[in-house]
């Protein structure tokens, strides 16, 4: 990884720690997220943090671009079909109940 000069407020540096010290929740969480990244300081940490904003962003943005296309009207055969296994197998359930 190439170094960049990047300045954190106190804020941000608290954390980083939480993500980036052996043992913690956000470290664990950190590491099953990005697996390929092995999280054993900082710098590995922001890495790892960029990677995951960057998937999260990706998400978010496919999830956007699909809620509009439906809201557009613009469904195709594939998602049609999703939505009538998922309201037959509704009716299946509320029928067994």
């Amino acid at each position: 990884m190439k170094r960049r000069t990047a300045g954190f407020l106190d804020a941000e540096d608290d954390l980083l720690v939480a993500y980036s010290t052996e043992g913690t929740p956000g470290r664990e969480a950190l590491q099953q997220v990005v697996p390929e990244v092995p999280v054993d300081s900082v710098s590995s940490a922001i890495r790892a943090l960029v990677i995951a904003g960057h998937r999260s962003l990706a998400v978010d943005q496919l999830r956007q671009s699909y809620d509009a296309a439906v809201a557009a009207g613009d469904v195709d055969e594939e998602a049609a079909s999703w939505y009538r296994g998922v309201a037959t197998t509704l009716a299946e359930i509320w029928d067994a109940g």
